[in-house]
């Protein structure tokens, strides 16, 4: 994702289409929020489709990028998402191995 990005519904779908079509269903993922980017009402509630994301592992390495990011789990904290974040790489993807 680039820096200032605003994801609507339609960058929405088409990111979820270009997820099941390069991965094996249910996934895992793991996002480094390197950039700063926001989303429509509409895709903060739709961003991760529960039925194909086993889990979510966020890499935040700004206070800015954690913030934002909590406010979107807040927001979903109701639709059963299986997400945490984290300061490191490496930790993430320690989360996610023991999340299979």
């Amino acid at each position: 994702m680039d820096d200032g990005v605003v994801l609507d519904m339609k960058m929405v779908k088409e990111y979820h289409a270009f997820l099941i079509e390069k991965l094996e269903v249910p996934f895992f993922l793991l996002i480094n929020k390197k950039y700063s980017y926001t989303y429509t009402f509409e895709a903060q509630k739709s961003i991760v489709n529960k039925d194909i994301v086993k889990a979510m592992a966020v890499v935040t390495h700004a206070y800015v990028s954690k913030l934002a990011t909590d406010v979107l789990i807040n927001m979903n904290r109701n639709n059963g998402w299986n997400i945490k974040m984290f300061k490191s790489r490496k930790e993430a993807l320690g989360w996610l191995e023991n999340q299979a």
